[in-house]
């Protein structure tokens, strides 16, 4: 690949994300869905949704890919724009996405020791810098923070704690 992929935007029909990135890669195009976990209906059924409904990101090699076959994709209802001008989102936005994504969908990728640092990379807390204590049950652990000058215990989701860098 010589060229860098320029990331966009392409809003896709109602709950149509996965038929519009599926027809957007057979035409070559590199896209990503990020998605997480979470559960629904009244019986709770376990499930994974889209993080942007209705949107997702296609990269597109401007010298060698057109811009127009996005538009009439099945499954698409267009680029992103803001007038004339379709924005471009850096290279890094999109780094971050994959990387939260693989946290959350695989959070047994990354093994915590009682004592070790980690930084709260998402909730409530996020920002912060904790103490791994216990995990507690399969997606929950318990750690140590420091609020107000006080050490309180809190639970939060496996998926949002990061090792400290």
């Amino acid at each position: 690949m010589s060229e860098r992929l320029r990331w966009h935007v392409v809003r896709t029909k109602p709950r149509q994300e996965t038929i519009a990135l599926t027809n957007l890669q057979r035409q070559g195009y590199e896209t990503f869905l990020p998605q997480y976990r979470t559960t629904i209906g009244k019986r709770r059924k376990p499930a994974t949704v889209p993080l942007f409904p209705g949107y997702i990101f296609v990269g597109i090699q401007p010298a060698q890919q057109a811009y127009d076959p996005i538009r009439s994709t099945f499954g698409t209802l267009g680029l992103v724009r803001f007038g004339d001008r379709i924005p471009a989102l850096p290279q890094h936005i999109i780094d971050t996405l994959r990387e939260r994504e693989r946290r959350i969908l695989h959070p047994q990728a990354t093994h915590f020791a009682p004592g070790d640092t980690v930084l709260i990379v998402d909730g409530p807390f996020a920002g912060l810098n904790g103490i791994f204590q216990v995990a507690s049950g399969s997606e929950r652990v318990r750690i140590l923070l420091d609020l107000l000058g006080r050490t309180v215990t809190a639970t939060v989701d496996k998926a949002n704690i990061a090792p400290r860098p």
